[in-house]
C-alpha cells in the first residue's frame, strides 16, 4: 500500500482545519470543487480524504493516491496550487 509524502499530507490537513474551497483534479484528470473535511484510512485499502463538493453537498471519500493537485479557489496564506504527482 503506497502512502503520500508527509509535507504532500500536511498541505491536506491544512485545507481540512482552516475549510479551504479547493479545486481537486484527480489522476484521470477529473475535476471536483469543494471542501476537504478530513482524512482517514480504510483498512487495505490507504488513507482517503473526505470531501463535500460545492455543487450539491455530498460527502466523498477520495483515494489520496488519486490526487493530481489540489488549488485553492480563494487566496490563503497557506497554499495556491499543490501537486502531487
Amino acid at each position: 500500500m503506497a502512502i503520500l509524502d508527509c509535507n504532500l499530507h500536511d498541505h491536506i490537513e491544512v485545507a481540512c482545519v482552516y475549510s479551504i474551497e479547493i479545486l481537486l483534479t484527480l489522476n484521470n484528470n477529473e475535476t471536483i470543487i469543494g471542501t476537504p473535511v478530513t482524512t482517514k484510512i480504510i483498512k487495505d485499502k490507504g488513507e482517503y480524504l473526505e470531501f463535500r463538493t460545492s455543487i450539491d453537498k455530498k460527502l466523498l471519500s477520495i483515494s489520496l493516491m488519486s490526487l493530481k493537485s489540489m488549488q485553492a479557489n480563494n487566496s490563503n496564506p497557506h497554499f495556491d496550487k499543490i501537486n502531487f504527482c
